[in-house]
């Protein structure tokens, strides 16, 4: 794992939104403030927990622009810079860099039925020439439940043949350890991320660079706490408590879920909203989480 750029807890964060479900600039910078202070040491913007795929490139501009004018450390943000039309992909990305973002994560664009490996590698190919000499900048975005693509350790080899120094690392969103070491291994000049906060001491012992995960929103002090934790049978129970929390948020739909225990947390029905086609949590999850919030040993946000 290289030791430069973004590492430990990164927590994927959620885009709050308006009455006209437009970003809301000062909602988001005064949370993402605070995500940082209790915890995180690093968080990915306008990722899928982000939901940037449901909103329009403009505003995504315009949100990267807000966040990258406030106090917050740019260096230690990735922004999901993933679009269907390439050239939306090439604007969000050549953004990110200008404005000072420590990183790009990117998928494939849909439909995967369509892709080729090499047209993968010639879409990482492009994308890296429109950042001209930009070093490790680019993180692959390995999550074939939603993309279609899987980022197998073959068309890895073969898009860093191509581009050796553009990549930065690569977000597992399958959650496969077994594969992730394998990566770490095979290439300790690449940050490699597992998804799920139930992997972060697995993480830690494989050399993964850390964990960017959506419900880490939810307890940064306690993973953060782990990952810097010493590797004893006290890390061990901390590590299935918090697994735990994690499996109760994931049983039910993940992003309306940290939305609406972010809405308690916050005291603000408005961070429930969602993007359609996404709905809002129901009823059932409401009240399942509402309560699994109250005990002593939940979710525990980022301060007030």
């Amino acid at each position: 794992m290289t030791e430069n750029g973004i590492r430990g807890v990164c927590a994927a964060v959620l885009t709050p939104l308006d009455e006209h479900l437009g970003p809301d600039f000062t909602k988001a910078i005064r949370y993402y403030r605070k995500l940082f202070g209790a915890g995180c040491t690093a968080l990915n913007l306008l990722g899928t927990t982000g939901e940037a795929l449901s909103l329009p490139t403009p505003a995504r501009l315009d949100f990267m622009k807000a966040i990258a004018g406030a106090d917050l450390p740019l260096t230690q943000v990735m922004v999901g810079t993933s679009a269907t039309a390439l050239t939306d992909t090439l604007e969000l990305t050549r953004t990110a860099d200008t404005l000072g973002f420590g990183g790009a994560l990117i998928m494939p664009p849909r439909p995967a039925a369509l892709l080729s490996e090499d047209g993968i590698v010639q879409y990482y190919t492009t994308i890296a020439a429109a950042l001209g000499n930009r070093k490790r900048f680019i993180y692959l975005y390995n999550f074939p439940r939603l993309s279609g693509v899987a980022f197998s350790e073959g068309l890895i080899d073969r898009i860093l043949d191509k581009l050796p120094a553009a990549i930065a690392g690569i977000k597992d969103s399958s959650n496969d350890l077994s594969y992730e070491s394998a990566l770490a291994i095979a290439h300790p000049e690449l940050a490699i991320f597992t998804s799920s906060e139930c992997h972060l001491l697995a993480a830690k012992r494989f050399g993964l660079a850390g964990c960017i995960s959506g419900t880490v929103c939810l307890w940064p002090e306690r993973a953060r706490s782990l990952w810097y934790a010493p590797d004893d049978s006290n890390a061990e129970i901390a590590q299935r408590e918090l697994c735990s929390l994690r499996t109760d948020v994931e049983k039910h739909n993940l992003i309306p879920a940290v939305r609406f225990l972010t809405s308690i947390a916050e005291n603000d029905a408005s961070w429930r909203r969602t993007l359609p086609p996404l709905t809002e949590l129901a009823d059932s999850s409401r009240s399942t989480l509402h309560n699994l919030f109250l005990q002593p040993t939940g979710p525990q946000t980022a301060p007030g």
